[in-house]
């Protein structure tokens, strides 16, 4: 928690949303399951803080088990994507390999993230 500049002597409510973000990531990588869920990690924080949550994410991240990331800022992590799941109105809309979507259809993933909710 040390190397990532988190006050240990704070309240995890006086922390910054940026902080607790970050203390969430440790936290949720800190326990070995197969599945790890994570609901809009990047949202409400800042632009320097996103860049730190993504470095945890992908420190902390190992080939044998499944990250689910819900999200709507696709610009942002789309890189680290193998797959992707387009929900809308509670029904799948798109079900892909990142590559081959993006082979297929000549786009960056965020541009048909647009297109399909902007319909």
């Amino acid at each position: 928690i040390a190397e990532f500049k988190i006050p240990l002597e704070e309240k995890i409510t006086a922390l910054s949303k940026g902080m607790v973000e970050k203390l969430q990531i440790i936290l949720t990588f800190s326990r070995k399951v197969k599945l790890y869920v994570l609901d809009e990690p990047l949202g409400g924080i800042d632009l320097v803080s996103r860049e730190h949550v993504l470095e945890l994410i992908l420190k902390f991240y190992r080939e044998d088990c499944t990250l689910l990331i819900s999200t709507h800022l696709i610009r942002e992590i789309e890189n680290i994507f193998d797959e992707v799941i387009f929900l809308k109105d509670g029904e799948i809309i798109l079900h892909e390999n990142v590559e081959e979507l993006r082979f297929q259809k000549g786009k960056a993933v965020h541009e048909l993230f647009k297109e399909a909710y902007e319909k």
